[in-house]
């Protein structure tokens, strides 16, 4: 099973738009590492969100690139400040390859409880905005970073 963590882009300050869609930039950052993605011929069967506009907007850019046809859920799971554990749990018994956009800090803390069983980024996963991790479930369960892009 392949995974993809996919951080929202950039979104506007919340001072000029309290719903934090996406910037200008953000969508520009997203659709590169999108495409970066997709040319290495993944693609995916779900995308799932959190709800939140700037996450949905990032996740309509994603599925274009890895994901034709396929319509996007909404899982409030993914929120910024939700306990990783249930997601990571359900992921154990997924078998189709799946693309989350999230945020921080819930994003890297889902990576460290897969990676290495806590609720803890790992080090190399930066989750800058727009940043895409890739990892992979072995036949074991076990899983794996497969690569990750930064905007």
């Amino acid at each position: 099973m392949l995974l993809v963590l996919a951080r929202h882009g950039e979104a506007l300050d919340a001072s000029s738009d309290r719903l934090r869609p996406l910037s200008a930039g953000g969508r520009q950052d997203v659709e590169r590492v999108a495409s970066v993605i997709a040319a290495q011929g993944v693609r995916v069967t779900r995308v799932i969100h959190s709800g939140r506009s700037r996450a949905a907007q990032t996740a309509e850019i994603w599925a274009r690139r890895v994901a034709p046809g396929v319509s996007l859920e909404i899982d409030p799971r993914l929120d910024p400040d939700e306990d990783p554990a249930p997601v990571a749990a359900w992921l154990a018994h997924v078998s189709t390859d799946i693309l989350l956009v999230g945020h921080l800090p819930s994003l890297p803390r889902l990576a460290g409880r897969l990676l290495r069983g806590a609720n803890e980024a790992p080090p190399f996963a930066s989750f800058r905005p727009g940043t895409a991790l890739l990892l992979e479930r072995g036949p074991s369960g076990t899983w794996r970073r497969s690569v990750q892009v930064d905007p």
